[in-house]
């Protein structure tokens, strides 16, 4: 199996996971890297435990905040999340990942909303659920126009909880060039469909499975 530095992550990053003893990629993070890299949409099926956020984390964010890509302002990176807790884990390992060279705004209900404007005002990347988000949106308190990649991360259970009239109605305010990526644990028919809407034409990775929880 090829080391991080072997899939083309910078040394800068490889660093930082290397401090918390991670060194090598599990096979989905392999994988979806050089997918990633090239700029293709993915379709990920990926149980949990196994990595799935640093997956499309690692690749991410070196393309969009490595050293060889071109320096923009505004936030060039959106991650979707069913649950708040999820949200605030994602935006951890991507802090792990990035360290204090850009900063990942949560915004979710239950939380201070004049705090989440105000730290969108300076955030390269949102995470975020559905519903805060496009009230923000609809308010026109947040601009996305500068988005080069979208992530529904645990896409079947968005829609399993309800999310969908609410991810349709994001797509008006998305642009329309970006990268897709979707990631799930189960073979889900809704999450095809929604790519399709989005426009994506995903590479297919992985093998949804019965068992969503890798054992150990």
């Amino acid at each position: 199996m090829a080391l991080f530095s072997e899939l083309g992550l910078s040394q800068e990053f490889v660093d930082r996971l290397a401090a918390d003893g991670i060194t090598q990629p599990t096979p989905i993070q392999a994988e979806v890297f050089p997918l990633v890299m090239e700029g293709k949409s993915v379709l990920g099926f990926s149980k949990t435990g196994t990595g799935k956020t640093l997956a499309f984390l690692a690749p991410l964010v070196q393309r969009i905040f490595g050293p060889e890509a071109p320096t923009s302002k505004g936030i060039r990176l959106l991650v979707m999340v069913p649950t708040r807790e999820l949200a605030f884990q994602v935006a951890e390992e991507f802090e792990r990942l990035v360290g204090t060279t850009r900063r990942a705004v949560v915004v979710v209900g239950g939380e201070a909303e004049d705090r989440q404007i105000a730290g969108a005002k300076d955030a390269d990347t949102l995470v975020a659920t559905p519903g805060r988000l496009i009230d923000l949106l609809e308010r026109r308190m947040l601009d996305v126009q500068a988005l080069e990649a979208i992530v529904l991360d645990e896409a079947d259970r968005l829609l399993d909880m309800g999310f969908l009239p609410d991810i349709r109605r994001l797509m008006a305010y998305l642009p329309p060039k970006r990268q897709m990526l979707f990631f799930s644990a189960t073979l889900h028919f809704g999450v095809d469909e929604l790519s399709y809407e989005f426009g994506a034409e995903c590479t297919r990775i992985g093998e949804p499975a019965e068992d969503i929880t890798v054992e150990g």
